[in-house]
């Protein structure tokens, strides 16, 4: 994926998770998605490692 350190924009998120950069934005309103920096007034940045976390923690295993 990327480098634990980086940040990434919500266009490199939602490539990363195959929805659109839109859905990402609308996560972020419902406070939903993966957690995200504000750097600046209207700049929004993920870290790769929170990534990583939140979709570790998503993760299901099937019953069996």
């Amino acid at each position: 994926m990327t480098e634990k350190n980086d940040l990434l924009t919500p266009e490199q998120v939602a490539e990363i998770l195959g929805v659109k950069p839109t859905t990402v934005q609308t996560w972020r309103a419902r406070r939903v998605g993966p957690p995200y920096i504000r750097v600046g007034h209207r700049t929004v940045r993920y870290s790769a490692a929170a990534l990583q976390e939140w979709l570790e923690s998503r993760e299901q295993r099937p019953n069996g």
